[in-house]
């Protein structure tokens, strides 16, 4: 019963694709961290469901008329290699924001993706990984979770020295379904999620300290924009992206090595610091299985695209992980 009823009240709410009930659900948020500096725990889950679904999908609107450019980054490795021709159609097809150019980060040298557009590039993440961040990670992170933690570095490195105003970042494995404005005027989206790792928000509190403050509720959406300024100013204010990233590595380090997002560190920070420059929209994200492309074998990718985005209409994107087992689907 009490599951119908948060169904019936979420589906209310969403026709309404309200900007309002975005803004009022901010508010609510920063009101309840304001009030408890030390707020340390997060939202129980039936609240963070609501958060992430209420707010509307699309709080930039859709008009295409004087948006900013953005350029965008792909984080790629091999286990994603098979989802990358969709992710890449998806950011062609559904980011109404002009893109500037694409920049997929590799550790392949050999690697060309299939794609139709001439603002693509391929770099190798060891044009990124200088060697005083290679010794960073040398000393603090354990070999087992080195990829996750070099994709974090990697999208902070590439932000902070980017000349572009905005970098879309977004996981290979995860393809944009429906088309939305990312950052318009200045204010960009910050996604709310429904997971929420303890560690992650630690993390960051350590870091940033008094603009690291959690809200109890996760920003690690699988994508995200980063405004390059917001993260200059990020770092150089804890000395720069060296000392920065050498003390987010520290504040996770421990007798079990702790998590870090590079998601959920921006996002708060942000909502901490220019909460008037972000604005919430919903999440809408599904896992899906790896295997369900194996119905499709034989197939141009444009097709099988438009056959995930007509088979998952209602969700505005679809992450398709390497760990779910064979056939899953599931609302994250």
């Amino acid at each position: 019963m009490l599951i119908n009823l948060k169904v019936f009240i979420i589906k209310r709410l969403q026709t309404r694709e309200s900007k309002e009930i975005g803004a009022l659900v901010k508010w609510l948020i920063l009101k309840v961290q304001r009030s408890d500096q030390k707020l340390s725990q997060k939202f129980p889950y039936v609240v963070r469901v609501l958060v992430a679904e209420i707010v509307p999908d699309c709080p930039l609107g859709l008009s295409q008329n004087e948006v900013n450019t953005l350029s965008v980054m792909v984080p790629c490795i091999e286990k994603d290699k098979l989802i990358l021709p969709y992710c890449l159609l998806g950011i062609q097809t559904n980011v109404l924001n002009k893109v500037r150019k694409i920049t997929v980060v590799t550790d392949d040298d050999g690697f060309v993706p299939v794609y139709n557009g001439d603002n693509l590039q391929v770099i190798n993440e060891n044009t990124l990984l200088s060697n005083d961040l290679i010794h960073l990670l040398d000393k603090y992170v354990p070999r087992d979770r080195r990829g996750w933690v070099i994709k974090q570095i990697l999208t902070f490195k590439f932000a902070y020295e980017s000349s572009d105003d905005c970098i879309l970042v977004i996981d290979a494995d995860t393809v944009l379904t429906k088309s939305r404005l990312f950052v318009h005027n200045g204010k960009q989206i910050l996604i709310p999620v429904v997971e929420y790792n303890h560690y992650d928000s630690l993390t960051t509190g350590l870091t940033w300290q008094g603009k690291g403050n959690p809200f109890g509720i996760s920003f690690t959406c699988h994508h995200l924009v980063l405004q390059t300024q917001m993260v200059r100013e990020m770092f150089d204010e804890i000395g720069g992206l060296y000392e920065g990233i050498k003390k987010w590595l520290e504040s996770a380090n421990g007798n079990v090595w702790s998590p870090i997002s590079d998601m959920h560190s921006y996002g708060t920070w942000m909502l901490n610091s220019y909460p008037d420059r972000v604005v919430f929209a919903r999440w809408g994200n599904l896992r899906v299985s790896k295997t369900f492309f194996n119905t499709y074998r034989g197939i141009e990718a444009k097709e099988i695209f438009d056959q995930i985005v007509s088979r998952f209409k209602n969700y505005n994107s679809i992450s398709f992980h390497h760990y779910l087992p064979d056939g899953y689907i599931d609302p994250e």
